[in-house]
């Protein structure tokens, strides 16, 4: 698990002030990377993106370390595997125009 630092709540904010100006609410498909596959989009993911910053900041924040998308039967079994702690730090930050399932799919731009 991440923990939520003080220094860490406050990046969040400023990322979270530094993109408010571009966000909107209300978004379909059309908004996000079509998926390579043709699959389509959850409906819920709309909602999802909609609330997340409200949802998912300040308090609620859950800092985590994304891995990708794997087959479920993959993914359980690497769940079983010891975990090690592990020490990482950000050497940038980049914006994304979200995909399919809300992964970052299109690199937007980069700040390092």
């Amino acid at each position: 698990m991440v923990e939520p630092s003080t220094d860490l709540l406050a990046l969040q904010e400023k990322v979270i002030e530094a993109v408010t100006p571009f966000s909107r609410t209300g978004g379909s498909q059309s908004a996000f990377v079509p998926d390579a596959t043709g699959t389509p989009f959850d409906p819920q993911l709309f909602k999802y993106v909609d609330s997340f910053v409200p949802a998912r900041s300040g308090g609620n924040y859950n800092p985590h370390v994304t891995i990708g998308i794997a087959p479920i039967a993959w993914l359980r079994n690497f769940e079983k595997q010891p975990f090690q702690d592990f020490t990482f730090h950000a050497k940038g930050i980049e914006v994304y125009q979200l995909g399919n399932f809300g992964t970052a799919s299109k690199r937007l731009g980069t700040n390092k």
